[in-house]
């Protein structure tokens, strides 16, 4: 028995299988190791929420917060801090269990349209899971994450329906239509990608209900013309609201860099600054982007016998979705340029792009040689496997700070230090700057959270020591 032979033997979706659990397994461990289990930074100003101090009404869900008006983000905040006794590590392993779950359904998509796995389908672990993701660390991150996990599920359903070419049903139609309702409600990150992909369900949907399936093409459009409503309802409240403004100005050389640094941002700080590592997903996407390319627009070029013949209506789904991740890539060069490139940021933005680069994975699935796309789809993966496994001692490191801070934090709070001088101490350890309106902000979230007796408040329910309510302790 020869290599291949064995090769093709082995059961690669278990090995991939088993790799997933393994990485969904270990990230749920270091958060709930390391975890931060008090709130940061923009996660203070949820206090109210939380503590019932301020009511989740329509006018609450809808009021701007800094850029982004994010009411898909406040609603699911709400519904968690019920369940999490004041331990705001609940929050960021909820963004694990969902992105791990957008995972698992993108892993099964692969194998579903293909018949098989491939070793190479770790590309999309290592893609989402890598602990570089900023999401892993910040709770109030579920902004990003549930605008990817909704893109993610909206490109499950466009690689369904276009591979298997079957007509639009019921449940799809439905499944579809509430995702790209939801998407602009997930702040700027959501309604920017929402805009394209809205018109172009308006157009599937018409044309739906032109071969006389009624039901799925109405609810398709009746939803997507909803979500287009919506953003065009957000982009009005930010008109009259004046300032500030998610568009800033901006010079062209800082609009690129920008740009650049985000598109980049998914293989983290330390490969995402190199030159060769930039040229290398140009390369990707350059690639995906010749197999989504029309027929007509292939055959001009006499490229046409490289990739296969048909699957016209998914290139289409496949091009949207680029174009719609591109935008917002744009769309934050745009919006932040001026103020420039900082260190740290990669992690923050790092999630946004990763959906453009399974898109142009999966669109390998279109090369009509077999060595090709297995190469391209290896070569993806190992580049993120790189930035996965070098994520892993840098995530502990990460860990092991916050828990020196938090001790830090405890240690005074504990020990009956005031409330206002907690705040002038220990702001720099629960918000990412240190400043007069975050100080503001982090004394007030601890006042209402000693009322609600929750949190580090309520400790001595279950015989942790609680806070020395006193107040006697100055510190030096």
């Amino acid at each position: 028995m020869n290599w291949r032979e064995c090769a093709g033997r082995i059961n690669y979706e278990y090995i991939v299988k088993a790799a997933f659990i393994v990485a969904a397994s270990f990230i749920c461990f270091i958060l709930i190791r390391y975890g931060n289990y008090y709130p940061w930074s923009d996660e203070w100003h949820l206090i109210p929420l939380i503590t019932g101090t301020a009511s989740l009404n329509l006018e609450e869900l809808f009021r701007p917060h800094g850029e982004h008006v994010i009411p898909l983000l406040k609603a699911a905040y709400f519904i968690v801090s019920k369940f999490s006794l004041g331990d705001f590590r609940i929050h960021i392993l909820v963004n694990a269990i969902i992105l791990s779950l957008a995972c698992y359904t993108i892993l099964r998509s692969i194998v579903s349209i293909r018949g098989t796995a491939r070793l190479s389908d770790m590309f999309l672990i290592f893609s989402l899971l890598h602990l570089s993701h900023g999401v892993y660390f910040w709770g109030f991150h579920f902004q990003f994450i549930s605008s990817t996990t909704i893109l993610l599920l909206i490109f499950a359903i466009f690689t369904q329906q276009g591979f298997k070419n079957t007509p639009w049903t019921l449940y799809k139609a439905i499944a579809m239509g509430v995702l790209i309702l939801l998407l602009p409600l997930c702040g700027v990150n959501g309604l920017v990608p929402a805009f394209l992909i809205s018109v172009y369900l308006v157009v599937i949907s018409l044309r739906v209900i032109r071969q006389k399936n009624y039901a799925p093409g109405l609810i398709m459009l009746l939803l997507s013309g909803a979500s287009l409503c919506i953003g065009a309802l957000i982009l009005f409240k930010f008109s009259l609201r004046g300032s500030p403004s998610p568009f800033t100005s901006h010079t062209p050389y800082e609009f690129f860099v920008t740009s650049a640094n985000v598109f980049t941002s998914p293989l983290g700080a330390k490969f995402g600054a190199r030159i060769d590592a930039k040229i290398l997903l140009l390369f990707f996407i350059a690639s995906g982007l010749m197999a989504i390319m029309p027929t007509r627009f292939l055959r001009i070029l006499g490229l046409r016998n490289f990739f296969v013949s048909d699957m016209g209506e998914l290139r289409i789904h496949y091009l949207v979705f680029t174009i719609s991740i591109l935008l917002l890539v744009a769309s934050i060069g745009y919006g932040r340029g001026s103020r420039g490139w900082e260190q740290g940021l990669e992690m923050h933005y790092s999630l946004l792009a990763v959906p453009l680069f399974i898109c142009q994975y999966f669109a390998f699935e279109l090369y009509r040689h077999r060595v090709v796309k297995i190469f391209l789809q290896g070569l993806m993966a190992v580049a993120f496997g790189i930035v996965f496994f070098t994520s892993l001692p840098v995530a502990l490191d990460m860990g092991k700070c916050t828990e020196k801070r938090l001790l830090a934090v405890d240690r005074d709070l504990l020990g009956g230090m005031t409330l206002h001088q907690m705040s002038i101490v220990h702001t720099s350890d629960l918000f990412y700057v240190d400043q007069s309106d975050t100080r503001e902000a982090v004394e007030k979230g601890l006042s209402l959270l000693k009322e609600a007796n929750i949190g580090r408040f309520g400790y001595s329910q279950s015989g942790i020591p609680a806070v020395n309510t006193g107040e006697k302790k100055e510190h030096p």
